[in-house]
C-alpha cells in the first residue's frame, strides 16, 4: 500500500479522491459542488463559480427551499438587490458608474450561464417573497 506521504507533494491522495469517487464535484479548494454553493455563487454574481457548479452536475432547476424556488428565482432577487444597492450609492458618480457597470457585466454572464443550462423560474407553484 502506498501511503500519501510517500507520494510527491503534488500527487497526494486525500479525502474523496482516496476513495475514488466524487472527484468531478470537488473544486481546487476541496469543496464539493452543491445547490447551496451554486446559490451562494449566484448571490455573489460569480460567473466562474456558477460555471463550476453546473459543470459538476448541480441541477439548476432543483428546488432550493420548501416553497420550490429555483436558482433563477435567487438570481432575480439578487439582481434586484444589486440594482437597489448601486442606485443608493453615495460616492462619486464616476465610481458608482464603474461599480454598476462591472456588477452588471457579472450579472449578465451569470444569467447567460444559467439560461444556457436550462434554468427556469419556479413559476406559479412557488410562493414568491422578497428575500428568496
Amino acid at each position: 500500500r502506498i501511503r500519501p506521504r510517500q507520494l510527491a507533494p503534488d500527487r497526494r491522495v486525500t479525502g474523496t479522491a482516496a476513495m475514488g469517487n466524487a472527484e468531478c464535484c470537488m473544486g481546487d479548494d476541496g469543496v464539493t459542488a452543491s445547490i447551496e454553493r451554486l446559490e451562494y455563487a449566484v448571490r455573489r454574481m460569480d460567473p466562474k463559480e456558477v460555471q463550476f457548479c453546473i459543470e459538476s452536475g448541480v441541477n439548476v432547476n432543483a428546488p432550493i427551499d420548501h416553497q420550490g424556488h429555483t436558482i433563477l428565482d435567487v438570481y432575480a432577487t439578487a439582481h434586484q438587490n444589486l440594482l437597489e444597492t448601486c442606485t443608493a450609492s453615495r460616492g462619486r458618480s464616476q465610481d458608482a458608474t464603474r461599480v454598476y457597470v462591472d456588477l452588471q457585466a457579472s450579472a449578465a454572464e451569470v444569467l447567460r450561464i444559467l439560461r444556457q443550462s436550462g434554468a427556469v423560474l419556479s413559476g406559479q407553484t412557488a410562493t414568491r417573497r422578497r428575500g428568496v
